[in-house]
């Protein structure tokens, strides 16, 4: 071989045996972390918004009972934060939430406080005027496939693999959808309050009364609210007053209105609340029979004297509380259906309740608006809020008088909340807020 040949030789690169054994390992150690990560990664989500939405539901449930137990503060905390567990741990149960499920009860994991104000403090006691409920879960450990083996390749210590979450939800003033069609005069010149709408004191006996016609409009008249698909025949009001509406109205709108009778449609409409009805809503999928309340018991049979409301010859007064009272005869008033109510629903009413019944039949979803200047007739009157107005009793003649109490809330089943959630008057619907800490700051979960 020449001495040439010799030199191409020498510099050549020397054979590098297992070299590509390394590559291909550090190549398949970063797959499987990478794989590990999505596994893991993927899993950690789901379950994220697994819980999620299961605590939503138990904070939408608790805020709800909570509502409806207002009657009952002995017993509110209990129930309300009963009814948010259940609610978690039948959602935990679903198909597809098998990890959830795991824990042997909801109250393992998940802690539930209340608070008089959406921004709190959130306590586990509730006041006697809570009106919010938080259910949050702090640390709620996953099973981890590759995440011990992410933490060894990454030569570092990894959290435990837990998920998170807190929901808040209460009540919020809505723009109403399943209204009544009769709009109540009001004073606008007196601002509400925590005392009353414009002019109506919360509690206080009030008497709503037709205008005649062509007779300028006072506060305390009602006339019928021309609604989408609401004629002016006497079976389309009485089931509307029955039944309500799906129009939703808001505040500052004009809406049409006419002056309403006291007779057959008044009567047979708010009567269907306290007996039921043969016939069917008509806005109900499917068509429903018009229900009655769960408490339709009423002590009394208050008349009108002249101007003055008058229960077995004693004038019908309120006290600072809303108790009726008509000389020394305590009188079936809203504090006593509001107690018998939550009795009801929590299973302790006995006899008094009707199991055929449904919650808050007797209290109307009503518009309230500015007849400033207006005349009975067909006219346009602007709207400046709702109200909820509590039957005190049925109407035992055409021409009795609607008496009823203006109470501060109600609850509502359709409707839109308002950009205020801090206000407490009128209808209300439960609905779920940005979580805030005992700091007024959002939490982090929220």
């Amino acid at each position: 071989m020449s001495r040439s040949m010799r030199n191409i030789q020498q510099l050549q690169p020397c054979r590098q045996r297992g070299a590509v054994a390394v590559l291909l390992t550090v190549a398949m150690l970063a797959l499987l972390v990478m794989a590990g990560l999505a596994l893991d990664g993927g899993h950690l989500l789901l379950n994220k918004t697994r819980l999620q939405n299961a605590v939503d539901a138990a904070a939408l449930s608790g805020a709800k009972t909570l509502l409806r137990q207002r009657g009952n503060p002995t017993d509110m905390e209990a129930l309300a934060r009963a009814d948010a567990l259940d609610t978690l741990a039948r959602n935990a149960a679903a198909v597809g939430n098998e990890e959830l499920a795991e824990r042997s009860s909801a109250a393992d994991f998940a802690v539930v406080e209340f608070s008089r104000a959406l921004y709190g403090p959130y306590s586990t006691s509730a006041p006697a005027d809570a009106a919010y409920v938080r259910v949050s879960v702090e640390e709620f450990g996953l099973t981890g496939f590759f995440w011990r083996l992410m933490s060894l390749a990454s030569g570092s210590s990894l959290p435990d693999k837990e998920v998170a979450a807190v929901a808040v939800a209460g009540p919020s003033p809505s723009a109403p959808c399943d209204l009544v069609p009769i709009l109540v005069c009001v004073d606008p010149s007196i601002p509400p309050s925590s005392e009353g709408y414009w002019g109506f004191r919360f509690g206080e006996l009030s008497r709503l009364s037709t205008p005649a016609n062509n007779q300028a409009l006072k506060k305390g008249e009602y006339l019928w609210v021309d609604m989408a698909g609401i004629g002016g025949g006497a079976n389309e009001l009485r089931e509307a007053l029955a039944c309500g509406s799906h129009e939703c109205l808001a505040v500052g709108q004009n809406v049409n209105v006419q002056p309403g009778q006291n007779t057959g449609p008044v009567q047979g409409g708010v009567n269907a609340r306290f007996e039921g009805s043969n016939f069917f809503c008509p806005n109900t999928t499917p068509p429903a029979r018009a229900p009655r309340d769960l408490v339709t018991t009423f002590t009394q049979r208050i008349v009108l004297d002249g101007e003055v409301a008058k229960y077995a010859g004693e004038p019908v007064v309120a006290d600072a509380d809303g108790n009726l009272t008509a000389g020394t005869q305590a009188l079936f008033d809203y504090q006593d259906w509001a107690r018998d109510s939550a009795n009801c629903l929590a299973g302790t009413g006995g006899a008094s309740c009707n199991s055929d019944g449904a919650y808050q039949r007797r209290i109307l979803p009503i518009v309230l608006g500015d007849c400033t200047g207006k005349v009975a007739g067909k006219v346009e009157v602007p709207i400046v809020g709702f109200g909820c107005f509590y039957l005190v009793q049925d109407i035992n003649n055409p021409s009795a008088p609607v008496f009823g109490q203006f109470v501060e809330s109600c609850e509502t089943t359709e409707g839109y909340p308002t950009i205020n959630p801090s206000a407490t008057s009128g209808p209300q619907v439960i609905q779920l807020f940005k979580a805030y800490q005992n700091d007024g700051q959002p939490g982090q979960d929220s």
